[in-house]
């Protein structure tokens, strides 16, 4: 935590407090005194049936039943959300975003780097595998291109992505091969 941000929170909260606190603070300092002598609240004003104080009160009660309400459901979505399997195993795994092309790499340079960075860190002791891929798991991104799908010489599909991965990809993030070659 920065102490900067701790200090403008709490120098925030300080001034809120004296900023809203004022009012009521004036309001109660100055009591009407017939409505003290008759024994009714000093804040209250004759013939007021619903004061603004009252509706602040229910009004921030309502907020407050609606916000923890809000936090419930939040936290039942979460518990629910850990709970999905995803389809990989997502303990141990560390990712790492690299764009070459940013940097006006060319494909064959790209290739030479990504596979240099792959060398690497599967030399590392604490490393049991290391795989490159275009697309992360999970992500809203296309691949690296696209192509028709053709079979027994009809096309079937008109769009696909397609994801570069390298050999080991599926088994280090622990989705089982059904058939086919990594």
């Amino acid at each position: 935590m920065d102490w900067r941000v701790l200090l403008y929170a709490f120098v925030l909260s300080v001034a809120s407090g004296l900023l809203l606190g004022v009012a009521p603070a004036w309001a109660a300092a100055q009591p009407r005194l017939a409505n003290s002598l008759k024994g009714e609240d000093a804040l209250a004003r004759p013939g007021r049936r619903f004061i603004l104080r009252n509706i602040l009160v229910v009004a921030q009660i309502a907020m407050s039943v609606v916000l923890l309400t809000m936090i419930g459901l939040f936290v039942r979505s979460l518990q629910n959300a850990a709970s999905i399997d995803i389809g990989i195993r997502p303990q141990g795994l560390l990712l790492m975003s690299v764009n070459p092309q940013d940097h006006s790499y060319t494909p064959e340079r790209t290739i030479a780097f990504l596979t240099q960075i792959q060398q690497r860190m599967a030399a590392l002791p604490q490393v049991d595998a290391a795989v490159w891929t275009d697309r992360t798991p999970l992500s809203l991104a296309s691949g690296s291109g696209s192509a028709s799908i053709h079979l027994d010489g009809q096309e079937k599909g008109t769009f696909s992505n397609i994801v570069t991965v390298t050999p080991g990809y599926f088994q280090t993030l622990g989705v089982p091969l059904i058939a086919g070659r990594d």
